[in-house]
């Protein structure tokens, strides 16, 4: 059975900063992108249910935000 925080994404909210972190102790996958500035915060996210979410959006709506960084 999976560890439970390896089934889970990470997103940490410090400065004007939130980086996304998911790993499966083999490898780790981790962005940053600039965002307003507020208090630190942190969460984490089901890894499988923000592939569905993503999964839906880009179904619904035939393209997201996200087909803009496609090469």
């Amino acid at each position: 059975q999976t560890l439970p925080i390896l089934a889970n994404v990470l997103f940490e909210h410090k400065g004007n900063t939130l980086n996304t972190i998911a790993t499966d102790l083999e490898l780790q996958i981790s962005a940053k992108v600039e965002v307003p500035e507020a208090a630190a915060q942190s969460t984490t996210v089901a890894a499988r249910k923000l592939q569905d979410l993503l999964r839906a959006l880009r179904t619904v709506h035939g393209s997201t935000v996200f087909s803009r960084y496609k090469k």
